[in-house]
């Protein structure tokens, strides 16, 4: 799931940092711009349908990256908002594959935290709750939330090493500030992403035929 949210996290930036070198800026730029836009976009993007693979991915069996794709387009739904947003689900669907093999192993998921740069548009949850059919959290130090939580293990670590007994529980809860926004699934919501996603699914099983027709014949 790493390696999915790698490669998908880059194809998203690479786009809007696109977009954003469109009007003059960065990928900062981009993103102010795009993000509204892509919480506006409808869940099934237009009709556009997204491949993210920058890199190659074996996770899904993709063995040669270079091949992210958009497809669909036509000259209705080419907008920012609907690439940018089937390239989060592209990202959101490979991790939602990996999810799958990991139920069928006896660990299904039952909440999400959200983590990272997208947590700048908080609303982001709601898209991805309903896209897992999960609750989604997300805390307050969300944006640095890996390196936060990093951080209070090596320090749980530290003080267990010394010689205190609090577990881990209240020990988490001893460094807990603020309130969590949590994001519900909706159902009609759910229902559509679902649509997409089960395309999604079968547009990856062409991607062997994508990989052979671009490759190099030198």
């Amino acid at each position: 799931n790493i390696a999915c949210l790698r490669n998908g996290t880059t194809f998203m930036n690479t786009i809007v940092e696109m977009f954003g070198q469109a009007i003059g800026g960065d990928r900062s730029a981009g993103f102010a711009a795009v993000m509204p836009q892509v919480l506006k976009a409808t869940p099934d993007c237009g009709g556009l349908h997204a491949l993210p693979f920058m890199d190659d991915e074996p996770a899904v069996g993709v063995e040669r990256g270079g091949t992210a794709t958009i497809v669909g387009l036509n000259s209705d739904n080419a907008t920012p908002g609907n690439v940018a947003k089937a390239a989060l689900l592209a990202t959101a669907f490979n991790l939602r594959i990996g999810c799958e093999v990991l139920e069928t192993q006896g660990y299904p998921r039952t909440e999400m935290l959200l983590s990272g740069g997208l947590t700048k548009t908080p609303k982001v949850g709601q898209i991805l709750a309903d896209v897992y059919r999960t609750p989604v959290t997300l805390l307050e130090s969300a944006e640095e939330g890996t390196a936060w939580g990093a951080a209070l293990l090596a320090k749980f670590c530290h003080q267990s090493r010394l010689g205190d007994t609090m577990n881990w529980g209240d020990f988490l809860s001893s460094h807990a500030s603020g309130s969590p926004v949590r994001f519900e699934p909706n159902e009609m919501a759910a229902s559509q992403y679902d649509a997409m996603y089960n395309r999604y699914r079968r547009l990856l099983d062409l991607h062997e035929g994508l990989q052979k027709a671009t490759v190099n014949d030198n």
